[in-house]
């Protein structure tokens, strides 16, 4: 039985919980489970870095135009929030390398 996501599901206004649950369907291979998680997350406390920073790293993960879009402008608001934290700076960067080397016209 998968913790995290009992703990979303039983506290759906609980930003953390889905931040969790999100970083552990990441870690499971997920992505597209990750990303809803963390989109959940975002909607439940948009001033929460971390949610911004696991929907980020999801829609990274998930490799589309739309999806790399979204976790540069993902990243980007992790880094509004908290301008120095380490993992958004690298992630932001793996994007904007992803997006110039699959994407880019």
């Amino acid at each position: 039985r998968d913790l995290g996501k009992e703990a979303a599901r039983l506290a759906p206004a609980s930003a953390v919980y889905a931040a969790n649950a999100s970083a552990a369907a990441l870690k499971l291979g997920k992505a597209h489970e990750a990303a809803k998680l963390a989109e959940r997350a975002v909607a439940c406390d948009p001033m929460y870095a971390r949610a911004h920073l696991r929907a980020a790293q999801a829609h990274l993960e998930l490799n589309t135009r739309e999806s790399v879009q979204q976790s540069i402008e993902e990243f980007a608001k992790v880094l509004e929030l908290e301008p120095e934290n380490k993992a958004a700076k690298k992630g932001r960067k793996e994007a904007l390398l992803t997006w110039e080397a699959d994407f880019e016209d």
